[in-house]
């Protein structure tokens, strides 16, 4: 075996292709061309073949062959896998490396595949089964507060699932959490924010930071986090929550109320069915007792019961796991909704244990039950319906359309269900109501910064969590009492001129043979020519 020590050049490249061509060498007496720059790569010649060869700490490893790589290029691999074996690479992992620069990765990019695999073998997680993990193990079991553990809301729950099944997601599930970097969480979030707007980007770069934080406090470790910098604290949400400040007076309400009542059927509908009973109960319920839709969906008959104390009066309580304050939550019900409630607990389905049960009767098999309660989006959908708009729908080309109809609260401004708690607190802060009944009524943290709440009628926030389990029924009542009697004259105001109007219209062929419009709110997807 002859071996020449020299600075390899392009020419020593030249002369082990003749000498391979001219077999000028065999395998058993290989000729070697071993480099002076870079102790220990060697060119090796023998039989047919000839071959960019590392020795280092005592072990050979092939490279490649000459024909693969220029000088220079050996040179710069043979350091890195000198490197790489220096910091106890295997060779397994050299030779994970090795194949993929050769197939055109750079190092960073080779580098990547091997922590990859070494990550993977050690069980690090990805970014889906941190995601699992996060919601299986932290918010699942709730949180403690005061003492008592809090269970999660539905809705947190679902948002979460919800970001799981994103395509952008989805499309780097596999993706180990110890190889993501902050251009990857920002990608992620562009993609979401182009999809699905705004407010679901911020939610999935929120959820997908606390899943960081907390899979690097508890499981740094078998998560691979460990000594990761916490790199997604600087990763933006792109989203500024603005303050609402929009409102229905309650004058504007009362005409709500009577509009929805005399235009059960909109022109223009397939369906002549018209709102149900259930929907139209749900829209006062919003209404006179502020609480958020989601919660009064799930309201049970056994959450109902009679006022003792007062005639006439009822109680719902609300318990815990449906309430955003995460507590038990009794509200007084005064006498002209809770008839509004018996009516409705007669006109329902029996069978059901919901005093909103929906119409819908789904198989036992059904992943909802055979008994549910209508949407909680069935307010705001009969509020944009009277608004003369409805639902988008996605056609097979991409396109986004809306149906479009005619408005019937034309002096209204554009409004949700949870600007009814904005109405309440305005409304009656106006006439004299004090802060700390209003703030009873919609189970608001007492003191909160909309509210003029008196100081003596304070109770500090962290003393009312841990210690006072009162419902404060007599406060709530105050408020609700005033409330509803507001709303009704507001109703009884607006209710004959509405419904003699309604119903000149339903009898004109005009209205009834209306159609509806149909506009292009996105538009359709356009192939990329290639």
């Amino acid at each position: 075996m002859a071996t020449e020590r020299v600075e390899l050049s392009e020419y020593h490249r030249k002369e082990a292709k003749r000498i391979v061509d001219r077999r000028g060498s065999t395998a058993s007496d290989p000729r070697i061309f071993a480099d002076t720059r870079n102790p220990g790569l060697q060119l090796r010649i023998g039989g047919r073949t000839s071959r960019w060869i590392l020795k280092h700490a005592g072990r050979t490893l092939t490279l490649a062959d000459s024909g693969t790589l220029t000088v220079q290029e050996a040179r710069a691999l043979a350091d890195a896998v000198r490197e790489l074996r220096g910091r106890g690479a295997s060779e397994e992992r050299l030779r994970t490396y090795i194949s993929e620069r050769l197939q055109g990765g750079d190092h960073d990019a080779a580098l990547a595949v091997v922590k990859r695999q070494e990550a993977a073998e050690e069980g690090h997680w990805t970014l889906r089964q941190m995601m699992q993990r996060y919601l299986d193990e932290h918010i699942r079991p709730g949180r403690m507060r005061g003492g008592e553990r809090l269970a999660p809301s539905d809705k947190t729950i679902a948002e979460v699932d919800l970001v799981m099944r994103r395509e952008a997601f989805v499309s780097r599930s596999e993706k180990l959490v110890s190889e993501m970097h902050e251009g990857h969480l920002e990608a992620l979030r562009d993609e979401i924010r182009t999809a699905n707007g705004p407010s679901a980007a911020r939610k999935a770069v929120t959820y997908i930071r606390r899943a960081f934080r907390w899979a690097k406090a508890t499981h740094s470790g078998e998560s691979g986090l460990r000594g990761v910098a916490p790199w997604w604290a600087d990763v933006a949400t792109l989203h500024t929550e603005r303050r609402r400040t929009r409102y229905l007076t309650v004058g504007q309400i009362g005409l709500l109320l009577v509009t929805a009542e005399a235009y059960r059927v909109m022109p223009g509908r397939a369906s002549q069915k018209g709102t149900s009973d259930m929907v139209l109960c749900a829209l006062w319920w919003a209404v006179l007792t502020g609480q958020r839709t989601g919660a009064i969906a799930k309201v049970e008959r056994s959450w109902l019961m009679a006022d003792l104390e007062n005639e006439g009066w009822g109680i719902v309580l609300f318990p815990a796991h449906v309430m955003k304050s995460r507590r038990d939550f009794a509200l007084p019900l005064p006498p002209v909704l809770w008839d509004i409630t018996q009516e409705t607990l007669k006109r329902g389905r029996k069978e059901s244990r919901y005093l909103l049960a929906s119409n819908r009767i789904r198989g036992p098999g059904h992943p909802l039950g055979d008994d549910t309660p209508v949407n909680q989006s069935a307010v705001l959908n009969l509020m944009l319906r009277l608004r003369g708009q409805y639902k988008p729908e996605k056609r097979s080309n991409g396109a986004v359309t809306r149906r479009v109809g005619p408005d019937l609260l034309p002096d209204l401004p554009h409004t949700s269900p949870h600007d009814f708690r904005r109405s309440i607190t305005t409304e009656l802060e106006d006439r004299g109501v004090r802060g700390a009944a209003i703030s009873a009524m919609l189970s608001h943290s007492q003191g909160e910064r909309h509210l003029n709440v008196d100081p003596e009628d304070i109770v500090a926030m962290i003393t009312r969590s841990v210690y006072s389990q009162s419902q404060r029924l007599p406060l709530k009542r105050e408020a609700i009492g005033r409330w509803c009697d507001l709303v009704f004259e507001a109703y009884e105001h607006h209710h004959d001129a509405i419904f003699a109007e309604a119903a000149e219209r339903q009898v004109d062929p005009a209205w009834r043979e209306m159609r509806l419009k149909e506009v292009v709110i996105r538009q359709p997807e356009r192939p990329v020519a290639v």
